[in-house]
């Protein structure tokens, strides 16, 4: 195993459908010879959103639970579950962040969200902790056919959210190197 004895694996789920349980479960069974910390968070609007919050807490002891609006959405949600790590004041080496998303508008939502999760499969994990710790400046993996690059032109960001993305890099003085994400992330930062 290439993650050493003394690092922290942190995994931050999103949790917003009902029938995400057993789901939740399966997917996180190959990281569990990491021990990971896992960071849950439950839509306050999902049905049987405490029950759910009780069998993951018997499921994986020592987990934490949080409930958010759906106010934000995924985005509110995760930042949430950062928040919930940094009070906690943990040391990570690794933050994963899953969701149990479904696209109720993509034709291949299956196929789709297996592609985002082949990053934690077995055969997967140790490649990928074997290339963080080989290149520094690796910051984030995920499936590479969702990498996608904000449009640009003529030095202007064409897409729906170009204007306010020309405010946050101003007033927080960002200059990235790249323009690229990953659409229905899984990532890491460091």
């Amino acid at each position: 195993m290439l993650v050493n004895k003394n690092s922290v694996i942190a995994v931050l789920y999103h949790i917003f459908y009902e029938d995400s349980y057993e789901v939740v479960c399966k997917e996180l069974q190959p990281l569990q010879k990491y021990s990971p910390v896992l960071l849950f968070n439950i839509c306050t609007d999902t049905p049987g959103r405490k029950n759910m919050a009780k069998q993951l807490k018997q499921t994986f002891p020592g987990c934490f639970v949080i409930f958010t609006s759906n106010r934000g959405k995924d985005i509110g949600a995760k930042l949430a579950l950062f928040q919930l790590l940094l009070q906690l004041e943990m040391n990570t080496d690794y933050i994963l962040l899953l969701h149990d998303k479904k696209s109720l508008q993509a034709l291949k939502d299956i196929t789709w969200k297996n592609d985002l999760l082949k990053i934690i499969l077995p055969g997967n994990i140790e490649t990928i902790l074997q290339c963080f710790q080989q290149n520094k400046n690796c910051g984030l993996i995920a499936a590479k056919k969702y990498i996608i690059t904000e449009p640009i032109e003529n030095n202007q960001f064409t897409g729906m959210n170009g204007t306010l993305l020309e405010r946050l890099l101003v007033s927080y003085d960002i200059k990235p190197a790249s323009f690229e994400f990953v659409g229905g992330a899984t990532t890491r930062w460091k």
